[in-house]
């Protein structure tokens, strides 16, 4: 194995953990049993520092954790998908831009954390589905999922916003470390 594999495993292997740290040691419940977390702040560290399929696995894997070692075992595969799928979309769309300027990095964040909003909606509507059937209508079901939207939202706002604030820092150190 090369340096720049061992460099990229180790990186990875951090990032992950610090995401799991993030996430678990920040997080307030919501009304309907998801979390509110800095783990979305973290997922942009990862993509930022860390090639793709590395970012995806880190985030994917590190807020899974969460959800295990949290109890919350029915947002665990969601999780798992969206969590990845945000760290995608926002690498992909840096790379595709080609640049890793503020105003990019301010639209590929906040693509994906708009992403992660409708992503777990549509989530708390099939936990719901599963918790709730036979005992509640439809509307019930839909208002219950609906509850998770503004805290989605104010945590995917304030990790992009922190992100984007923190992310000539973070682009500094990473430069820095793998020169």
């Amino acid at each position: 194995m090369n340096s720049s594999k061992t460099y990229n495993l180790t990186l990875t292997a951090i990032i992950t953990a610090l995401i799991f740290v993030a996430t678990m040691f920040t997080r307030l419940p919501t009304p309907i049993g998801g979390i509110v977390h800095l783990g979305d702040f973290m997922i942009f560290v990862a993509v930022l520092t860390l090639p793709l399929k590395h970012a995806v696995f880190a985030s994917s894997v590190g807020m899974l954790m969460v959800n295990l070692f949290a109890g919350l075992l029915f947002w665990a595969p969601f999780t798992f998908f969206i969590k990845g799928s945000m760290a995608y979309i926002s690498a992909t769309i840096i790379s595709k831009v080609g640049n890793e300027n503020r105003k990019t990095l301010c639209i590929a964040f906040a693509l994906a954390a708009i992403f992660g909003v409708v992503a777990y909606f549509f989530a708390a509507m099939i936990i719901a589905n599963l918790l709730l059937a036979g005992t509640t209508g439809l509307t019930a079901r839909f208002l219950f999922a609906l509850q998770e939207i503004p805290s989605n939202l104010f945590q995917g706002t304030a990790s992009v916003v922190l992100a984007v604030a923190l992310s000539s820092v973070i682009v500094k150190i990473r430069n820095t470390a793998s020169a």
